[in-house]
């Protein structure tokens, strides 16, 4: 049997296949449609079954990660959606929070992204359940169903419902939706109840507001995908979407909850690191994912994806709690991943202070960057890779593009060097040390802003562009070695075959520890993992393949956020130990003399899955002179032009040690080592590149 990942980018869709009887690997990459993202993905899956001769039956599943929601968001190309809430809330997608991150305290004309639902589309109902969970207002039913005929007459597809503790009683929003659904069917629904049913209005609006303003794009590409599965004789269940957790799920539950899936394909890449790690014995990791378009960086601390509950998306960066108020909370269980709109295809420009910029906007497939020939005319960091000599104007990029050097470097003279000055090398140095050192910013965004030093970890490099922009990185915050995989272009799709099915429940029980009932909490995490339970039997997962890890969040009386905290059994006063421990690294103090709350309770169910696994080989006898494929001028950011080695990577064996300056290419992407560095082949294929 054969399991597929299926990873679709901004500019390529990586495919990642794998034989179990063999245990042999089937890689390749085709051009990404972003006008139909879904044919990129049924013209992967065809491939594999022309180029491996084999049919649908062979196939165990597909493991699929998009970015369908994610663009969605970014690009602000959601469906019109409005908000119902109770009376007297209405701004509060408005007002926020009043957290300010680090690029708006000192800049008064700095201001946060428009909410997704403008203020017009946001009505009022006369409804109100207390803070206990009683109905003390009934809800006006003929006031809902004028209230949506008004906002179906402005055109909205999509409705967000967040009532006022609907958390802990949910009788009201799920009468909106029966009267949504019974009167206007073609219109879609989004429960703050079903989104997420926890404590934190503002988290609770806006996590339900991004689910409703990309339900519908979600479904639509899903359900168009099952059928394409389907036309090739596959069963829907086959088809598994990646999740922002690290896990996969059915297509039925993403089209239920699409906002688990905002960011499936990056997680996937941090989920291949950790595995990454296991096998290299490697417990703390700098995951860095740099591909056509963004660019993502995730710790792994013991051997585990940090996970956050206060993502957010939509700003300048994405981000978990290092940056709140820069863009829109999403407050589900997500792999704190630091997301900044630069890539390989980002457009480099100069502004008005004549300073050179990189990004957001980006070239895309389509056109792309001016070097492939297709149209484009902005100057990318593709291009100024190019002009550097990194990449091989000889070699088709992914297998499928050739590169023109003549049109890369005319852009970057028309819109860059020309206007500042300078010579179009410069201007391509300049354009690729800026590039690297805003990708080094997200890296610290996610390890020194939180308490972690860099130099503790060891960096993987990957994505198409990661390994030839990682050695000035590792350079730049001082980390001793940088791991790159043996498929670095296709490491996303790779992590995709290592997730396992996953599912979150949380349930809101606001109490002082001293004051808990243990029975209690223990029928509450029972409840949850019984609904564990039932999804992944529906799920098809076998009873010995599940397993049920219980978290609480707790804070000190009196805060306002709180710590998700790992717990066993219900072993509270161990709990609380840890909790302390805990808000020490994360704050820099305790206060273990304080009184302890528990917030929520949440289970995460996990449904095991074969997982992947990598053969080990013997030390090669060939030397690295073997792999050699020729020598090339490479410009080095604050040198001159220096004479490189270029060796394939295919042709590299276990123990091949190279010294820099060095390019190594391969398939999917493309190793610059620096005169100051060394790279070394280990016994899985991975080059780990080190200081001389």
């Amino acid at each position: 049997m054969i399991r597929l990942g299926l990873d679709i980018g901004g500019t390529f869709t990586d495919i990642f296949a794998l034989d179990e009887s063999t245990h042999e690997i089937f890689t390749f990459k085709i051009p990404t449609d972003p006008a139909a993202l879904h044919q990129s993905a049924i013209a992967g899956i065809k491939k594999l079954f022309t180029n491996l001769k084999v049919s649908s039956h062979q196939l165990r599943y597909i493991a699929h990660g998009t970015t369908v929601g994610t663009n969605a968001v970014l690009q602000r190309r959601g469906v019109k959606t409005g908000l119902l809430t109770t009376r007297g809330f209405r701004d509060i997608l408005e007002i926020r929070r009043l957290t300010r991150p680090p690029e708006m305290l000192f800049n008064p004309l700095e201001t946060p992204p428009e909410p997704l639902i403008p203020r017009y589309l946001v009505k009022e109902l006369d409804e109100r359940i207390n803070y206990r969970g009683e109905v003390i207002k009934p809800l006006n039913e003929d006031q809902v169903l004028q209230t949506v005929e008004e906002l179906a007459r402005q055109g909205v597809k999509s409705i967000a419902v967040c009532l006022l503790f609907s958390f802990l009683n949910p009788v009201h929003e799920q009468k909106v939706a029966q009267i949504i659904k019974n009167s206007f069917p073609g219109i879609s629904v989004s429960l703050s109840s079903d989104v997420l049913s926890e404590i934190r209005e503002y988290e609770r609006a806006s996590t339900t507001m991004i689910n409703a303003y990309i339900a519908p794009i979600i479904q639509s590409y899903l359900e168009t995908m099952v059928k394409e599965i389907q036309d090739l004789g596959l069963h829907k269940d086959r088809l598994y979407i990646a999740q922002s957790n690290g896990g996969l799920t059915s297509t039925t539950t993403i089209m239920k909850r699409p906002i688990t899936a905002l960011e499936s394909g990056p997680a996937a890449g941090a989920v291949a690191a950790k595995l990454l790690g296991d096998i290299l014995n490697f417990k703390n990791l700098i995951a860095f994912d740099m591909g056509g378009t963004t660019t993502k960086a995730c710790l792994i601390i013991d051997g585990s994806p940090r996970v956050t509950l206060d993502f957010s998306v939509g700003g300048k960066t994405s981000t978990g709690r290092s940056s709140r108020g820069s863009g829109f909370p999403v407050a589900v269980p997500m792999i704190d991943l630091a997301e900044i709109g630069k890539g390989g295809g980002s457009i480099a420009w100069v502004d008005e202070n004549q300073l050179i910029r990189v990004g957001p906007q980006s070239a895309g497939a389509v056109p792309g960057p001016a070097c492939y020939g297709r149209g484009g005319e902005e100057p990318t960091v593709t291009d100024a890779d190019l002009m550097l000599g990194m990449l091989n104007r000889n070699k088709p990029l992914g297998g499928e593009i050739y590169l023109n050097y003549d049109k890369a470097e005319k852009a970057v003279m028309d819109k860059i060097a020309r206007p500042l000055g300078f010579n179009s090398i410069e201007a391509a140095a300049a354009v690729y040390k800026i590039t690297t050192s805003n990708m080094a910013d997200a890296v610290r965004l996610i390890s020194v802003e939180s308490g972690y030093d860099p130099r503790d970890f060891v960096m993987v490099c990957f994505g198409g562009a990661g390994p030839l922009h990682g050695w000035l990185i590792m350079q730049e915050l001082k980390v001793s070695r940088m791991v790159i995989p043996k498929y670095p272009g296709l490491f996303c799709s790779l992590g995709l075959l290592a997730e396992n099915v996953v599912h979150d429940y949380v349930r809101t029980l606001i109490t002082e520890v001293n004051r808990a009932d243990i029975a209690t909490l223990d029928e509450i995490f029972h409840q949850l993992e019984e609904k564990g339970n039932e999804d992944l039997q529906a799920d098809g997962i076998p009873e010995s393949k599940r397993l049920f890890f219980r978290t609480l969040d707790m804070r000190y009386v009196g805060q306002l956020y709180y710590i998700n905290t790992p717990v066993k059994e219900v072993r509270l006063n161990d709990a609380v130990q840890r909790f302390h421990r805990l808000h020490e690294h994360h704050f820099g103090h305790s206060f273990p003399e304080n009184s302890v709350e528990i917030v929520n309770l949440r289970v995460k169910a996990v449904g095991l899955l074969p997982g992947i696994s990598f053969r080990k080989e013997a030390r090669g006898k060939r030397s690295p002179r073997d792999a050699l494929s020729g020598k090339r001028k490479v410009c080095f950011p604050d040198s001159d032009l220096v004479s490189c080695w270029v060796y394939e990577r295919s042709k590299l064996v276990a123990g091949n040690l190279i010294e820099g300056p060095a390019v190594v290419e391969q398939l999917d992407s493309t190793t610059v080592i620096p005169p100051s560095m060394v790279a070394e082949v280990d016994a899985y294929g991975n080059l780990h590149v080190q200081r001389d």
